[in-house]
């Protein structure tokens, strides 16, 4: 198994040229590039391919991949699922960007509903229409277990348990969708991440890697948090899981001034080296 790094905080403060490099210096090949974050760039707005391009050629002379791309996620329940809708229309300009940086998967959220609506209907309805972006762009949506939060509080989720992500991922076509499986949302939400692993088997096409300490979602590198990654590693053999494990680490990277990007870089790569890999 391999790991990538996410540089959506690194980027904000030392550019995303010198966090892409950092990151391959560390020994990272891969990155994880959360599309959210940039979508109000004019730039990206003119042109999300020229955009992806441009990244992607820092990439290529970095000598690291895109594992994984992360559409924006600020489209609200009531939205029309159009282009029409600007927030709508960012995911869209993401699909086009994912292509170009080469990531044949990217995630793309749910939208929460009110208690009164299905949930599931309504998310299927949405992740549909998405079907022909996947289709022209090449790019797979990776569906994601997330939680809920009230003031402060986890109080629920959302596909947080293999049954009801299962059950989802029954009525969408294998071809443009797979399981995005966040082990640091499984915990956080209560089922234990290497059981949530072992029911979903080959149905994870993807991996959010973070730990936490059950309360928050404190985003920090393996073994600062209570996930057991003995578990969790062992699972992840037991399936046969070959793919990437993406690491998101933007808060763990915001308690470090930009100077110390790198020994915090590197930390994260030798600890998921040493627990997973």
């Amino acid at each position: 198994m391999k790991l990538a790094l996410d540089i959506y905080t690194q980027r904000t403060t030392i550019g995303q040229e010198a966090a892409i490099r950092q990151a391959a210096r560390v020994g990272f090949e891969y990155i994880h590039y959360d599309i959210a974050g940039i979508e109000d760039e004019l730039d990206f707005i003119k042109s999300p391919s020229e955009y992806g391009k441009n990244i992607r050629r820092i990439m290529d002379e970095s000598g690291v991949k895109c594992s994984l791309a992360h559409a924006p996620y600020f489209l609200r329940y009531g939205q029309k699922f159009d282009t029409s809708e600007v927030q709508y229309l960012e995911i869209v300009r993401a699909f086009e960007m994912a292509a170009e940086l080469g990531c044949g998967m990217m995630v793309v959220h749910s939208i929460s509903v009110p208690q009164d609506v299905d949930f599931k209907e309504y998310n299927l309805a949405f992740y549909r229409s998405l079907i022909p972006y996947a289709e022209k762009y090449g790019v797979k949506v990776a569906v994601e277990n997330l939680y809920i939060a009230n003031d402060g509080k986890i109080v629920g989720g959302k596909l947080a348990n293999p049954d009801e992500m299962l059950d989802f991922m029954a009525e969408l076509p294998s071809e443009h969708f797979t399981v995005c499986l966040d082990l640091g949302h499984a915990f956080l939400t209560g089922t234990d991440p290497a059981e949530f692993i072992r029911a979903l088997g080959d149905k994870i096409g993807t991996i959010h890697l973070h730990d936490n300490c059950g309360l928050l979602d404190d985003h920090t590198i393996p073994g600062l948090g209570k996930i057991d990654w003995v578990a969790v590693r062992g699972a992840l053999r037991e399936i046969g899981y070959k793919g990437v494990l993406n690491y998101e680490l933007s808060t763990y990277f915001g308690n470090f001034n930009d100077d110390d990007y790198e020994s915090a870089a590197k930390l994260a790569f030798v600890a998921g080296g040493l627990l997973l890999c």
